[in-house]
């Protein structure tokens, strides 16, 4: 009876060939199409068309319309730090990993490791641990570190309203004030 080993002989360039057709083949089922490459490239060209924003103060309400869908910028505090993660929109985006966390305040979310506690309202964070809060100054470190540009604060509405008056400390008043997305004192009630 014959043996498997009697009928192929494999020698060294048996072996280059076989690679070679194995690279052949994932270069050719693996590769995008040319369609997909060019969407890839117009989407960053459009990220990176988007002027730097200058800095300014942001309200928590504010920072909620830089998500990636009501604005194409998108905006993420931490620390009181506002930064522009535009360019990471695979990852803050509507459809990233950290797509919750775009247009918010992380800082909660990321000290305690969970995304599910990201807030639409201004957060106290007085019942995060000292661990936990240093946690959330690492990931602000190592966004700075990365060099994503910071492009502001968060500033409570009061602290806002006070700002834009000129005056000095804290408004303790009882009227209202309605402030436009630009910061500017639209009317009092």
């Amino acid at each position: 009876m014959l043996a498997l080993g009697d009928v192929v002989e494999l020698g060294g360039w048996d072996l280059v060939v076989f690679v070679f057709v194995i690279c052949v083949i994932c270069v050719v089922f693996l590769k995008k199409p040319a369609k997909e490459i060019h969407s890839d490239v117009e989407e960053e060209e459009t990220l990176n068309s988007l002027p730097p924003m200058q800095k300014r103060d942001f309200t928590v309400e504010q920072l909620l319309h830089f998500n990636g869908i009501q604005n194409e910028r998108i905006l993420m505090a931490i620390c009181g730090k506002v930064f522009d993660v535009t360019k990471g929109s695979i990852f803050y985006g509507p459809e990233g990993a950290y797509g919750k966390l775009a247009g918010h305040d992380a800082t909660r979310a990321l000290a305690m490791m969970d995304l599910t506690l990201v807030k639409d309202t201004p957060d106290d964070l007085s019942d995060i641990s000292d661990s936990d809060l240093n946690t959330a100054r690492e990931w602000m470190q190592s966004f700075i570190c990365k060099q994503i540009p910071c492009c502001g604060k968060i500033v409570s509405r009061r602290r806002r309203v006070n700002r834009l008056q000129g005056r000095i400390g804290i408004i303790w008043c009882k009227t209202k004030v309605h402030v436009s997305n630009e910061g500017n004192i639209v009317h009092k009630l």
